[in-house]
């Protein structure tokens, strides 16, 4: 099944698939698997991006990346004229978030200049796809002088040119990853947001990662603040431990579930994510027998 949500003028936004290990070298496109790189080539070719969101246990991703993608149509039409950018969604769950990925798979659309044109959710046969996007790339093109009038258009974050340092590591983009980290800051993001703090480190010289730091430390010495990481942290912890109890599910092994529920209901007693893990314990385990009383 697929649904299209619209956004702005009309034209339908599409999330892409989460990264999937094998999707890259299963098809002849070469395909991006880092954001900031494919966002690069989009700017410097003119090219609209193609966002694809799945994860590694969600079967519809399988088919999509094994009968739809390796269409040769849907090959050609996104080699030559677009740029294409595998993601999973949980590995980038910040921008899953972003985008409001409700479901998978998700195809995104976008300009050149970022701007999300629509989603495509659920699985889509390739004869869809290719008319999805060959109206999205007609779209594009007839429509940017309006698209730029937009007031507060939805856009994806643009790439910086990287700075030219020598001897300093890897080559990055610490202007983008600032971008981020003010981004996670301001949304309310705070574990996300020191954590890309952790990764600016590496570039202390420049004013980008001094003022990155600077972020950092008034989180830590600010006790509510913190106290908003220490919460998100136990929501990430949650949606682990879950998702690792439906592995073992998944593989047969029910027991081993329920020792990781248990062990979520211990450590975050009194959230959702006891809840839930008492509700999963009660349907793998039954319902309990109900005392029939003393025979007559």
């Amino acid at each position: 099944m697929k649904l299209t949500r619209f956004f702005g003028l009309g034209f339908p936004v599409v999330l892409g698939l989460v990264f999937l290990p094998g999707l890259a070298a299963a098809q002849e496109t070469k395909a991006h698997d880092n954001y900031f790189q494919a966002r690069e080539e989009s700017v410097r070719r003119k090219a609209p991006l193609l966002i694809v969101f799945s994860t590694d246990q969600c079967v519809w991703c399988k088919h999509l990346e094994n009968r739809t993608l390796k269409d040769a149509q849907v090959q050609t039409r996104i080699q030559k004229n677009w740029v294409p950018l595998y993601l999973n969604a949980t590995r980038n769950s910040s921008l899953a978030d972003a985008l409001k990925v409700r479901q998978l798979p998700t195809l995104v659309f976008a300009s050149p200049e970022g701007k999300i044109m629509g989603f495509l959710e659920g699985f889509v046969e390739a004869d869809a796809l290719i008319q999805n996007l060959d109206q999205f790339q007609l779209s594009i093109a007839k429509n940017n002088e309006e698209l730029q009038k937009q007031e507060s258009p939805k856009t994806l974050p643009r790439p910086e040119p990287s700075p030219k340092v020598e001897k300093e590591g890897p080559a990055s983009q610490p202007p983008i990853l600032l971008q981020e980290i003010r981004a996670d800051f301001q949304s309310g993001r705070l574990l996300v947001c020191l954590e890309k703090c952790d990764l600016a480190k590496g570039f202390a010289s420049h004013a980008e990662g001094q003022e990155a730091q600077r972020l950092s430390s008034e989180i830590r010495k600010d006790p509510q603040q913190m106290k908003i990481v220490a919460e998100q942290m136990a929501d990430r912890l949650g949606a682990v431990y879950l998702a690792l109890a439906d592995a073992w599910i998944l593989k047969g092994q029910p027991q081993q579930a329920i020792h990781y529920l248990e062990k979520t209901q211990e450590m975050l007693a009194g959230t959702c994510w006891a809840e839930s893990a008492q509700i999963r314990m009660t349907q793998l385990q039954g319902p309990e027998p109900k005392n029939a009383g003393p025979k007559k």
